[in-house]
């Protein structure tokens, strides 16, 4: 199971330099150890510091599929943002997902979030696969 920090499920981190640097840390190992269950360790992160209001934005950008980890501007809640997408140069993708890092804090709820992740990339693959037929 992918461990879950507890700065992750702390709300507003924004205004407060502390938590925000925990916030990244904490991103960044949730996406590293996400790249892993996934079979696909070793895929560069990205850090948006943003400025003072926001939480700043830890991303994992793979081939076919792009995960987003942020705090809401409206809620203050830490969430997951993540979809296919076509390549590592796609910031579009396709259909939006969201999950709340409540949901990941059970085993049961971490399984169908990287399930979910390997069922968008394989029919990313796929359709990768179908394009290059015709």
């Amino acid at each position: 199971m992918i461990p879950i920090r507890p700065i992750l499920l702390r709300p507003f981190v924004a205004y407060n330099a502390e938590h925000k640097h925990a916030f990244r840390l904490a991103a960044r190992h949730f996406l590293r150890n996400l790249a892993m269950a996934l079979g696909a360790p070793g895929h560069p992160l990205r850090w948006n510091e943003g400025g003072i209001a926001v939480s700043g934005e830890a991303t994992l950008h793979m081939d076919d599929l792009y995960v987003q980890v942020s705090q809401s501007l409206l809620t203050g809640k830490p969430d997951v943002l993540y979809r296919s997408c076509r390549s590592s140069t796609d910031y579009c993708g396709n259909q939006n997902n969201t999950t709340d890092f409540r949901s990941l804090t059970t085993e049961e709820g971490q399984t169908r979030f990287i399930n979910h992740c390997r069922a968008l990339r394989k029919a990313e693959q796929q359709r990768r696969k179908s394009h290059a037929h015709v």
